[in-house]
């Protein structure tokens, strides 16, 4: 499994605000100021998407490089060409822009039909948000507080039985002198109320 580390230092939990992983996948990045090419793993959760790096020797290690409110974003459907916001040639691109126009991401596939996958994915994190708030969905600090709490505890072994899709590892809160890690692991089972969607943060050690 896969672990992106995120310390404490660099924004809240992801639990504070999120309660689904809605996609992830190997993306490249090009932002502002540089304009150049940054090959990125993305985890879209409701509300926000985080990007990890990958390590160099070990791929199967990740580590944090930042996040985006997703509420504040826009997503456009870039053409194949030259991007004249950045003044850089893409191709199967996604645009991000910030609601004032101060932030400008261009995230590129390797192929038209995952960039296609990407662009259903930020739909229906919209939709998500937008469902939960018509139902007034939210999760409670006793809930984020037991979510937290279930980090520390050692699971049984194996994977979840009710697990559909895939897992992906997140490391909450990791100070660089703090040990040892802790894992959250995120699944992606349908979802339809809170505690079957802390199943998708369930905990469990490597």
């Amino acid at each position: 499994m896969t672990g992106c580390v995120l310390d404490s230092s660099q924004g809240e939990d992801v639990l504070s605000r999120s309660s689904d992983l809605i996609f992830s996948g190997d993306l490249t990045k090009i932002s502002q100021p540089q304009a150049k090419g940054q090959q990125r793993m993305f985890f879209l959760f409701d509300h926000q998407l985080v990007f990890c790096k990958k390590d160099l020797l070990r791929r199967d290690i990740l580590y944090y490089k930042g996040r985006l409110d997703m509420d504040q974003m826009e997503v456009v459907d870039v053409e194949d060409g030259k991007d004249k916001d950045l003044n850089v040639t893409v191709k199967n691109t996604v645009k991000l822009i910030s609601a004032d126009g101060a932030e400008i991401h261009l995230l590129c596939a390797k192929k038209p039909e995952l960039k296609q996958r990407w662009l259903r994915a930020f739909s229906d994190e919209r939709q998500q948000v937008q469902h939960d708030r018509d139902t007034g969905f939210s999760i409670t600090d006793m809930q984020k507080k037991q979510a937290m709490q279930n980090v520390s505890k050692t699971p049984p072994a194996g994977k979840p039985k009710a697990a559909t899709r895939p897992y992906y590892d997140l490391l909450l809160r990791q100070k660089p002198s703090a040990l040892p890690q802790q894992v959250i692991v995120l699944a992606e089972p349908k979802r339809r109320n809170f505690w079957h969607n802390i199943g998708r943060l369930t905990p469990f050690r490597k």
